[in-house]
C-alpha cells in the first residue's frame, strides 16, 4: 500500500518490525555508524501518531529525525568512556534498558526490508567504541570493590593509596592501571549499591 506522498505503508497487525532499539540494546550487534548509512542512503521506516508504518526516504524529515537520535546514542557511547565525575548530567539518556515508549522504538525496518548491515560495514571504516549496559558497569564496580575490600582486610595496614601505588608499580605497561584511572574508578565503585560480606574467618597478615 502506498499513500498520497508514494510512500510505502502498512497497517498495524502482524507487523514484523525492526526497531532501532532492538539493533541498538546490548550486546550491541549491529554500530551506530552502519545504521546510519544506512538511512543516508536507503531511509527508514517509522510508526506516525496514528498508528501506522510508513517508509520515507532518504531526504525525508523522518531520516534526519533518526540520524540525529543516532548522533545522541553516539554521544552517550562517548561519555560512558569519561570517568564518573566529568560525564555530562544536562542531556538525559536516550537509551536505557527499559524504554517502554521511546524514540528508538518507533525508527527501524520491516524484518524483510532490513538492510544488509554487514556489508554496509565491510564497506566502510568504523571507529568502534565499546559500551557496557549499565548493569554490566554495575557489575564491574561491584566486582572491584569486593576485591579492594578483601585485599584491605587481609592486609590491615594497607591504605587503598598504597593500594593504588602497588598496582601501579606491579604492573607499569597495562593500559587503565594509572594512578588517576585506579582512583577514579575505585571511587566510582564506593558509589555502588554494596552487600558487605557475610561474616568468615580471615587471618590477617602484615607481610
Amino acid at each position: 500500500m502506498t499513500n498520497d506522498k508514494g510512500n510505502e505503508a502498512v497497517s498495524e497487525e502482524s507487523v514484523d518490525f525492526i526497531p532501532l532499539f532492538d539493533l541498538l540494546k546490548y550486546p550491541r550487534t549491529v554500530s551506530v555508524a552502519s545504521i546510519a548509512t544506512a538511512i543516508e542512503s536507503k531511509g527508514i521506516w517509522a510508526w506516525d501518531e496514528f498508528g501506522r508504518l510508513m517508509s520515507h526516504d532518504n531526504k525525508s524529515t523522518k531520516s534526519t529525525e533518526a540520524l540525529k537520535l543516532l548522533t545522541r546514542v553516539r554521544s552517550e557511547d562517548l561519555m560512558e568512556q569519561l570517568p564518573h565525575e566529568q560525564r555530562s548530567d544536562t542531556m538525559p539518556l536516550i537509551f536505557n534498558d527499559d524504554p517502554f515508549d521511546g524514540p528508538l522504538l518507533k525508527f527501524g525496518w520491516l524484518r524483510e526490508k532490513l538492510p544488509n548491515f554487514e556489508s554496509i560495514r565491510a564497506g566502510q571504516m568504523e571507529l568502534v567504541v565499546k559500551r557496557s549496559s549499565q548493569r554490566e558497569r554495575a557489575s564491574d564496580l561491584r566486582i572491584i570493590r569486593a576485591l579492594v575490600e578483601y585485599i584491605r582486610s587481609i592486609r590491615l595496614n594497607m591504605t587503598e593509596a598504597e593500594l593504588i601505588r602497588q598496582l601501579v608499580e606491579s604492573y607499569p605497561n597495562n593500559e587503565g592501571v594509572s594512578k588517576t584511572s585506579l582512583e577514579n574508578r575505585f571511587a566510582e565503585a564506593k558509589r555502588e549499591d554494596f552487600q558487605k560480606p557475610k561474616a568468615q574467618e580471615v587471618t590477617p597478615t602484615n607481610k
